[in-house]
């Protein structure tokens, strides 16, 4: 940049260590979704990974380097779990988000939607998505009571719960 500010974004097949402007090491590393769902499944493919982010990411910089590591933690052992992980082995300041950090209590209103949406129930003469849109419509206020949501501006408590409803081993994830 103009005021010799470098930025450069590098894919995980890259090689990240060595990288330097000019005699400088990076101020700021971004890992973000370093890890795949697939990866993480497999112990050989973690041990991998975890090999590959210590021996290179972590390398890069130097001890002004600050790191950022985003992404889904999809297995306990994953590499981002291991960051994650509340132990006094465990130096690195993090935090965990969820998309719904305080569920609706409306739990018996929430069970009737779920029964509608999934054509399990009727709602006026009809069930399935449609239905259950107007049910919520009807009883919106008591069946948000309680929520907190991490993004509220990008997801609506209604488009999270349809989401976690139609997949909810994807929502888990994500």
């Amino acid at each position: 940049t103009g005021n010799g500010i470098t930025v450069e974004a590098i894919s995980a097949r890259q090689e990240p260590r060595g990288r330097r402007t000019g005699p400088n090491r990076p101020t700021l590393v971004i890992a973000d979704d370093f890890e795949s769902s697939e990866s993480t499944f497999n112990f050989a493919s973690r041990e991998k990974m975890k090999e590959a982010f210590e021996n290179s990411i972590l390398l890069m910089g130097d001890e002004t380097t600050n790191y950022l590591i985003i992404g889904n933690l999809f297995h306990p052992h994953c590499l981002l779990g291991e960051y994650v992980k509340d132990d006094k082995k465990n130096p690195w300041i993090h935090e965990c988000y969820s998309a719904i950090m305080e569920m609706p209590k409306a739990d018996k209103l929430w069970d009737e939607w779920r029964q509608i949406y999934n054509f399990n129930k009727g709602f006026e003469d009809s069930g399935g998505p449609e239905a259950a849109l107007k049910f919520y419509n009807q009883n919106e206020a008591a069946m948000n009571e309680g929520a907190v949501l991490f993004w509220p501006e990008r997801y609506s408590l209604y488009d999270l719960m349809t989401f976690r409803e139609e997949n909810p081993i994807t929502f888990q994830k994500e």
